[in-house]
């Protein structure tokens, strides 16, 4: 366990030749003292994705899927303005959502019906 954090999930799947460079903990901090804008970058990567994950929990924790998919669409059109392209494929969407391909689809669908979308695959624009 290094940094607080053990790692059970470490593997490799290989298709040719390869080669694999194990880093050990005093090796890494050494790196990142030698590097400071190493150790900064990795920060910030890792900051980006707290935000990303608390964002993601504030969506899950409503209790609709068409009232979490229209906080996450809203939230999008904040950032990126009045139309927009989703950033992920509908099924991971759904997983990033909690919930099923088919059942997202109808959302949209009823998003839709009530005029407050219109989507062509995945640009969106809300109305």
């Amino acid at each position: 366990m290094a940094y607080g954090a053990a790692n059970e999930a470490i593997f490799a799947v290989v298709e040719q030749d390869a080669a694999i460079c194990e880093l050990t903990y005093d090796a890494f901090t050494n790196l990142l003292a030698e590097y400071p804008e190493l150790a900064a970058r990795l920060l910030q990567l890792t900051m980006a994705k707290v935000r990303e994950l608390t964002a993601q929990n504030q969506f899950l924790v409503i209790d609709g899927v068409e009232e979490r998919l229209w906080a996450y669409l809203s939230h999008l059109a904040s950032q990126r303005g009045g139309r927009f392209t989703l950033p992920m494929k509908m099924k991971d969407l759904a997983a990033y959502l909690g919930t099923t391909p088919e059942t997202l689809s109808r959302k949209f669908r009823h998003l839709q019906e009530e005029g407050k979308i219109t989507r062509q695959n995945r640009v969106v624009t809300i109305s």
